[in-house]
């Protein structure tokens, strides 16, 4: 039987086992030293931030924002027309609002500047020439959109627009077209660009009175009417319907009298004519009591007949003398209209 000694050494680990647990064990050691490391580590990183959280805040600095670079890329080029929807008004009724809302950090100065750039080519020429001898960057910026408003606003006169207000005709109706809501916003358009919310009652009259003169024969008492309203200023008093009224009176009996006056004034210069060649070839005695055969007056006969007759020459002649008529009998009506206003007042 073996003795006890040798079954104690039979019980006891091997050597090489022994070294391999005790290397593990030194791993486990410093695992636990760099997790304990890492422990702190995030301790302290916990503590720096809770301090720097609840220090005086650190206001960082904010992103560099340019509104007018913005609004330079952002906005559409103002080209003019002269259409209704390519107005500086219309463009600026739909950019204006962008511009103060997006703008409000710009002086108005940067403003000014930047409506000046949104011009295009032709554009700025003309406004850049119309302003001088100031330059675009010397006006501010009120009078540059009143002075844009006016420079590239509708072609049509504000009376035009309001004559083709009152005209408005809706479209025909068909079975795939339903015009009223188109015709609606016409409407619409049409009444803001003719600023019919500044019409008073006297204004809407002598407006139905004028839409009225379709007639051929009213053609010039409308061109007169026109031209009157299209001077009127802002400041001025509306036109009254009996202005009117008096002013088509007048300007027809004014215009019968001139047509007397130029047909007695045309008779007159035939009379001396006459009168004329009645002294170029008198009464002659000494041919057996015979008048000496007068040349005939071709302007008795019939146009045809002076027009076989005349020779160029005197064609050229007898239009000098008609036009010198003309001017005589234009002249004269002059007078007479200035003799007989003179004497009215």
């Amino acid at each position: 039987m073996p003795s006890s000694s040798q079954a104690m050494e039979s019980e006891q680990p091997p050597r090489w086992l022994e070294e391999v647990l005790q290397v593990h064990f030194q791993h486990l050691q410093l695992l636990q030293q760099q997790n304990q490391r890492i422990a702190d580590l995030v301790s302290m990183l916990v503590e720096r931030e809770k301090a720097s959280t609840s220090a005086a805040d650190v206001t960082l600095p904010a992103p560099r924002v340019d509104p007018y670079g913005d609004l330079v890329r952002d906005l559409p080029t103002f080209n003019y027309e002269g259409d209704e929807d390519e107005t500086f008004n219309a463009w600026y009724t739909r950019y204006g609002p962008v511009i103060d809302d997006r703008g409000k950090a710009l002086s108005d100065d940067r403003k000014r500047n930047l409506i000046v750039e949104k011009l295009d080519k032709a554009t700025y020429k003309t406004y850049s020439e119309h302003v001088l001898p100031l330059k675009p960057q010397e006006i501010d910026l009120a009078t540059t959109i009143d002075n844009l408003r006016k420079l590239f606003g509708p072609k049509r006169t504000l009376i035009r627009r309001r004559y083709e207000f009152l005209q408005s005709k809706c479209p025909p109706l068909n079975g795939a077209y339903v015009p009223y809501r188109e015709y609606g916003n016409m409407i619409k358009r049409k009444f803001e660009d003719a600023s019919m919310k500044d019409v008073d009652s006297d204004s809407l009259k002598c407006l139905v009175f004028l839409s009225g003169l379709t007639d051929p024969s009213h053609s010039e008492t409308r061109l007169r009417l026109l031209n009157q309203l299209n001077r009127l200023k802002e400041s001025d008093p509306a036109p009254l319907l009996d202005d009117f009224i008096n002013e088509c009176e007048t300007f027809v009996t004014l215009r019968t009298d001139n047509r007397a006056i130029e047909s007695k004034e045309v008779n007159a210069a035939y009379q001396r004519k006459t009168a004329k060649q009645d002294k170029k070839h008198p009464y002659s005695p000494n041919k057996g009591f015979r008048y000496r055969r007068q040349p005939r007056d071709h302007s008795l006969h019939s146009p045809s007949r002076n027009a076989r007759s005349a020779s160029p020459a005197k064609k050229h002649y007898r239009g000098q003398r008609d036009q010198e008529l003309l001017r005589a009998s234009s002249f004269f009506a002059l007078c007479y209209r200035a003799y007989h206003r003179a004497t009215s007042v």
